[in-house]
């Protein structure tokens, strides 16, 4: 395999070069360098270059999909060293594709068949982000909508969650859906094509297997805003009675070991934001998409304490969920089922049951409060216990009622985030204890209110 390295505006033709196979380890460059190569069996490309115009020829590629790919790509190694400290984004305009596909890739090793997100424009004028979560694994992908060239598009990566985003008829931004997906702590980002298959739009006898797309104007924006974690830091703060979990940030990590009651170590993120506040402390600041679970699965009775603000106006497709006795059993998918508490609009509380794998969506109830768009710190407290349910806000009651329909009566939690720019000071989940029956009636799924019969105790207990 050829390796060709493309130094920033300075132009470069390559012509006719056939490249197989993949990178060895002595071909690395530094991050401010370019490099092309194409991927696939016959697979050729050629690329030009200048201070912001760059064209891709590309042949016999035909796509960048299922579990191994074929496609001519342009691109920088670009470190990502602090997981959701971390962000990248690119940007950049496609004139026309009048076959195959082309957009813009980050993958985590130049292996065909690596993991990696690629926001991709059609000749169709659809637009797709298509996502592998591991080496070798099956490609997934979510429509992100209908284009019309010459279009702007975006992706975004910070920590595991990639964003992807087009600009419509009338210069907005349009976001599409979230995907997650770990690349490591360096990744691969550019420009890709692929000429497609026999079978698209565009192909004629004499240009079968070959296309051109023009990229311009592109930008690419890296920044990394990691704050390290405190020294042999000892947690002095007492721990209350019936406590299941405590995070309150101080010691400003989200993954130092060992994991104890108030010090949970999170899955899916490693690096946050923790900044520090003006007393000293110190608090998780969110922004973009994401979302973490904690806990046991067998939580039954408890509440949630989660002390919040929001330092800008939400936007208005911003919404940060707490979900309550989620439940998610690998094999069986539309078992998913979870109670979810969403802050959205700026001032809207609302409650809603998901089930069927998170498909079916039984709205309970949904109230309005003051806006919370208003820099100051708030807290979110909600409450199961047995078939019911309550949320107050800032210590006042604000929902409240029963779930008499197939309750979901145990799970933990999760946090989930939607175009977030959010302060998290402190989480708290404590026990509420059940002076009847304790959990037992929830894993039962009855004799909530009554006590359970001894001989169903002691065949529960065998």
């Amino acid at each position: 395999m050829t390796l060709i390295r493309i130094t920033w505006k300075l132009l470069v033709l390559l012509t006719a070069l056939i490249f197989v196979g993949t990178l060895h380890a002595a071909d690395k460059t530094g991050q401010d360098e370019w490099r092309f190569a194409s991927y696939g069996k016959a697979a050729k490309g050629s690329v030009t270059m200048d201070s912001n115009t760059l064209t891709i020829k590309t042949e016999n590629t035909k796509n960048a999909f299922f579990e191994s790919d074929e496609y001519s790509f342009v691109y920088k190694e670009q470190p990502f060293l602090h997981d959701d400290c971390s962000k990248s984004v690119i940007t950049v305009k496609i004139d026309d594709i009048k076959k195959g596909s082309a957009g813009i890739m980050m993958r985590s090793t130049d292996s065909q068949s690596s993991a990696n997100v690629h926001l991709e424009a059609t000749a169709t004028g659809d637009l797709f982000v298509f996502f592998r979560q591991q080496e070798g694994g099956s490609t997934s992908y979510r429509r992100v909508g209908y284009i019309g060239f010459p279009v702007e598009i975006r992706l975004t990566r910070q920590g595991n969650s990639f964003l992807s985003h087009y600009k419509n008829a009338a210069d907005e931004w349009i976001k599409g859906p979230a995907v997650f997906v770990d690349l490591g702590e360096t990744h691969l980002s550019g420009f890709y094509a692929c000429s497609g298959n026999d079978n698209q739009i565009g192909y004629d006898v004499d240009s079968s297997r070959k296309m051109q797309v023009i990229f311009r104007d592109w930008t690419i924006e890296n920044s990394d805003n990691f704050i390290p974690a405190e020294d042999n830091f000892v947690d002095k703060e007492p721990i209350a009675p019936n406590t299941l979990l405590r995070e309150n940030f101080a010691d400003g990590s989200l993954s130092n070991v060992p994991a104890s009651v108030v010090n949970p170590v999170w899955n899916g993120i490693k690096f946050a934001e923790l900044p520090y506040a003006e007393d000293g402390s110190r608090y998780w600041r969110k922004r973009g998409d994401g979302i973490y679970y904690l806990g046991d699965k067998k939580w039954a009775d408890y509440e949630v304490a989660v002390r919040l603000s929001f330092p800008e106006p939400a936007m208005s497709t911003s919404e940060f969920s707490v979900q309550m006795r989620y439940q998610n059993i690998a094999m069986y998918s539309k078992m998913l089922k979870y109670y979810g508490v969403s802050l959205k609009n700026g001032n809207e509380i609302i409650l809603n049951k998901y089930k069927s794998g998170g498909n079916t969506i039984e709205p309970l109830q949904k109230v309005k409060v003051n806006s919370y768009n208003d820099g100051s710190m708030h807290e979110l407290r909600i409450r199961v216990m047995d078939k019911d349910y309550e949320v107050l806000w800032d210590g006042e009651s604000v929902i409240k009622g029963s779930d008499t329909k197939e309750p979901i009566t145990y799970g933990n939690i999760g946090l989930k985030f939607t175009d977030c720019d959010i302060n998290l000071y402190r989480i708290e989940v404590t026990e509420i204890k059940d002076e009847i029956n304790g959990n037992l009636d929830n894993y039962l799924l009855d004799y909530y209110d009554t006590k359970i019969p001894d001989y169903i105790i002691k065949q529960y207990l065998k």
